[in-house]
């Protein structure tokens, strides 16, 4: 893809610019106007009386489990979440919630709890109440301190070309798979497989794959609907719960004011929104696409999902503009166009108890000849979780059927 120009000193990739996030990156709406940056620290009121004493300590934490290595090695928490430690009193983190390790240390300030809940509502859909305690330290002790972002107009649509251009003649588009059967081997010498049906919806026709081995790369949730025979009688397959998310992309005429990559509103059930053209390499400003994320993360999914397909189009609409005009209250007219969709089950949640519990952990053992990919394998929806998992089911499949293969893992 052309994104590494070189590498530094400690093997740290250098990127091209082109494909990091351009400044400015991120401002929060608080206090009645702009700030720049989106971090705790950023939060703190001009007096710095927002909980100073309280985000000196949680910042050490932070540091403290980054700096964590078990016997092997291992960090406290790791992309993939799989090279994480399984020492117990890490482990211990995922019987709580991120509210119950917050009270237990006695951190309360207003808007350090503000801050992580934000972070657990756009990383996971969960609050603070119900993200597991390891999932939030996860966020923010996983990834490398002052990383950069990697970010496209289109987002993740430029992988997907480029994986497109290297085996898009291997791939069959518009084939509506509607059901996976794992099948055994017969006396008459057929070897154990899959039997694929799927509707081709160029022609509207049905067609039937069979193969030796099959990958299985959606959402938990949907498995029981195109698996045959899945999932055993496992009363864990429960375990695995989404939080609906809405999004929005709204055309404008121009850009706010100051608009950001990523521009967040303190107090607001929204996680804001992003400006879509933000990477363009344009001069003069022009039309742009803000897209407006809000999760539905009250502690029912189920309830969020019934009240979610209660509302109309124009109520979406009024709570969109409602909740920007605090900080843009000119934003009616600068919109011409307004795009909604609803996520039933956007995201898996990363409940107390779930990511290091066992339905969890069986999850990516093998219906059959079927494997397991997706991120719901890790209990957390990052991308870097799905690229994880896909190669190691790819492996799984490889040793499988007996192919030689020098492992990326």
């Amino acid at each position: 893809m052309g994104l590494v120009q070189a590498y530094g000193p400690d093997d740290e990739p250098i990127y091209d610019p082109r494909h990091l996030c351009h400044a400015p990156q991120e401002r929060v709406f608080i206090d009645g106007q702009w700030r720049e940056g989106l971090s705790a620290r950023d939060l703190l009121d001009p007096e710095g009386t927002g909980g100073v004493a309280v985000l000196a300590e949680f910042e050490a934490q932070v540091r403290a489990y980054q700096n964590y290595r078990d016997a092997q090695g291992r960090r406290a928490f790791a992309l993939p979440v799989a090279e994480s430690t399984t020492a117990a009193e890490i482990l211990a983190l995922d019987d709580m919630s991120m509210r119950d390790y917050f009270d237990r240390a006695g951190w309360s300030s207003e808007r350090l709890r503000w801050y992580v809940d934000y972070c657990c509502r756009d990383d996971y859909g969960c609050t603070l109440e119900t993200t597991s305690a390891w999932a939030g330290w996860h966020y923010f002790c996983s990834r490398p301190i002052n990383g950069e972002y990697l970010t496209w107009p289109e987002g993740n649509g430029r992988i997907v070309r480029h994986l497109m251009d290297r085996v898009g003649d291997h791939v069959r588009a518009g084939m509506l798979v509607y059901r996976l059967r794992s099948t055994s081997g017969d006396d008459n010498g057929s070897s154990a497989g899959v039997e694929a049906d799927v509707l081709d919806t160029q022609t509207d026709t049905p067609v039937r794959y069979r193969a030796r081995r099959a990958i299985y790369a959606l959402p938990r949730f949907t498995a029981g609907h195109v698996i045959e025979g899945y999932p055993p009688s496992d009363p864990g397959a429960n375990a695995f719960t989404y939080c609906p998310w809405m999004v929005a992309n709204l055309t404008v005429d121009r850009l706010p004011d100051g608009a950001a990559w990523d521009n967040v509103l303190y107090d607001s059930p929204s996680l804001g929104y992003v400006v879509a053209t933000h990477q363009n390499l344009r001069v003069t400003p022009g039309p742009s696409v803000l897209t407006y994320y809000r999760p539905l993360s009250i502690p029912n999914p189920e309830v969020a999902r019934a009240w979610m397909l209660e509302q109309r189009w124009d109520d979406w609409v009024s709570m969109i503009f409602a909740d920007l005009a605090q900080a843009h209250p000119e934003i009616e007219s600068l919109v011409r166009h307004i795009d909604v969709m609803l996520w039933g089950h956007a995201m898996i949640r990363p409940v107390p108890g779930f990511v290091w519990g066992e339905a969890r952990r069986r999850a990516v053992d093998p219906h059959g000849a079927i494997r397991f990919a997706h991120s719901d394998m890790s209990g957390i929806s990052l991308f870097e979780e799905a690229q994880y998992h896909g190669v190691r089911a790819a492996e799984a499949v490889m040793d499988d059927l007996g192919h030689a293969h020098q492992s990326s893992l």
